[in-house]
């Protein structure tokens, strides 16, 4: 078949097509339900793989958490390939340049610098030259922060960060 399926995501992308040329034919509702429903069986397996990955990160003793994080070189492409960490004077990549931060204290540094932030996109993971599993940090932090602080990064851009000086003059701990 010469036939092609593409779905369009974006007002451009839709003004592209548009401009194309390209036939829009609706595609049969067997194909959408079959797409629907492969798109379904993928996120509820990777729910499922995150729910036993947290489960195991939760059971690991802190000292293997803390041995992963020796593993480090400091390297910065975890930085640099987060879309939540853009600050311009970036105080730990200073450090890191000046040789006045080991490894562990870099990334416990970064953990706790981006973790209530942290959208779960996975390219700290992805870009590791070292394997570090630093999405299950961040993962774990932001489990926590949803149950204590109602908190879950990336959710409403009118959300206030619950580490803001308003969010923390209206916390009531108990």
């Amino acid at each position: 078949s010469d036939e092609i399926i593409l779905k369009v995501y974006s007002d451009k992308g839709n003004e592209l097509l548009e401009k194309s040329g390209i036939n829009k034919n609706s595609l049969p509702d067997n194909i959408k339900k079959a797409h629907t429903d492969k798109y379904n069986e993928i996120i509820e397996k990777a729910k499922e793989k995150r729910a036993k990955d947290l489960e195991e990160w939760a059971n690991k003793p802190q000292s293997e958490k803390i041995a992963e994080l020796i593993k480090c070189t400091s390297c910065g492409i975890c930085v640099r390939g987060c879309p939540v960490c853009y600050c311009i004077d970036c105080i730990i990549n200073k450090k890191k340049k000046e040789k006045t931060i080991d490894n562990v204290t870099y990334n416990l540094t970064r953990i706790a610098h981006d973790a209530d932030r942290c959208v779960e996109c996975g390219n700290c993971d992805n870009n590791c030259p070292q394997n570090l599993p630093l999405s299950l940090y961040f993962q774990s932090l932001n489990e926590s922060f949803k149950e204590i602080f109602k908190h879950e990064a990336g959710m409403s851009i009118d959300d206030v960060p619950f580490r803001s000086g308003r969010a923390i003059s209206e916390m009531e701990l108990e």
